[in-house]
């Protein structure tokens, strides 16, 4: 009998990106938010950015709500929430930014 024993053997994958989306719609929404210079946008400037491009690809009529997380600076390098003040500034932000397009 042969026992073989030792560390276990541990297999990582790691992937960087720098913005993904989940639920419905969330390809359309995916390509969308990789198309954005994300390395040159601030954190802050890319959570109104992404709030369009989410409000873009919901195509039903019924309210949602925009959860999101960060990793950069002002979280200390941690996965966090986006605070909700942030959240709610950007969705209204985009809302106006599409009612204004609809009446143009």
């Amino acid at each position: 009998m042969t026992l073989l024993f030792g560390p276990p053997m541990i297999s990582l994958m790691v992937q960087r990106f720098f913005g993904t989306a989940v639920g419905k719609g969330r390809q359309g929404a995916k390509t969308d938010i990789e198309r954005l210079d994300l390395k040159e946008l601030t954190c802050k400037a890319a959570v109104k950015e992404i709030a369009k491009i989410l409000h873009t690809v919901h195509d039903e009529e019924k309210p949602f709500e925009i959860e999101m997380a960060w990793i950069c600076d002002d979280s200390k390098k941690q996965f966090v929430k986006v605070p909700a003040d942030l959240v709610a500034e950007a969705d209204k932000a985009a809302k106006d930014a599409l009612n204004s397009d609809m009446e143009d």
